[in-house]
């Protein structure tokens, strides 16, 4: 009987490697230098990037630290002829609460006809550690902003976002 508890320990501990592996929260466009350009890769057609920046905080104003932020594309209500698709980055908070994200188009071009080229976008904070294995975490909230895209070559203008989580 204990050789089959083993095995199974073993498998789910591999499987959580490559999870954590496969989840990494330090992927190379999660680093945002400011001044940069938005790069034109190889892999993709990268047409142009948008950056988020801002800070998390408790109900008393008080910063927090290690909540994870991600923006995330808002479904338009629109139709539109070639939907974009962005790269997926989280990143932690630091010790003053603040964060600072950039997303790539990776498919997708802006809008022809000179129409502005913006995206609306929810900006989500969780708390991780208020969840569990197999349990979502229940303390997350978002904001909707709307971002500027900048085209491949352009430096982005950040859109500031503060949240305020129920943590007392």
């Amino acid at each position: 009987m204990k050789q089959p508890l083993r095995f199974a320990s073993a498998l789910l501990f591999v499987g959580s490697v490559f999870l954590v592996a496969c989840h990494s929260t330090r992927s190379p466009t999660a680093a945002v230098l400011p001044g940069i350009a938005c790069p034109q890769g190889s892999e993709f057609g990268n047409t142009g990037c948008f950056e988020v920046r801002g800070q998390v905080v408790g109900t008393a104003g008080q910063p927090l630290a290690g909540i994870f932020v991600g923006p995330h594309p808002a479904p338009s209500p629109h139709p539109v002829p070639v939907p974009a698709m962005f790269n997926t980055v989280n990143v932690p908070t630091d010790s003053a609460g603040q964060f600072r994200v950039r997303l790539m188009r990776m498919f997708g071009n802006a809008p022809a006809g000179g129409e502005p080229d913006t995206l609306s976008v929810y900006v989500v904070a969780v708390d991780r550690s208020s969840g569990g294995l197999g349990v979502p975490p229940r303390i997350r909230d978002s904001a909707l902003v709307v971002v500027r895209l900048a085209p491949a070559g352009a430096v982005p203008t950040p859109v500031k976002v503060r949240i305020k989580l129920p943590v007392p």
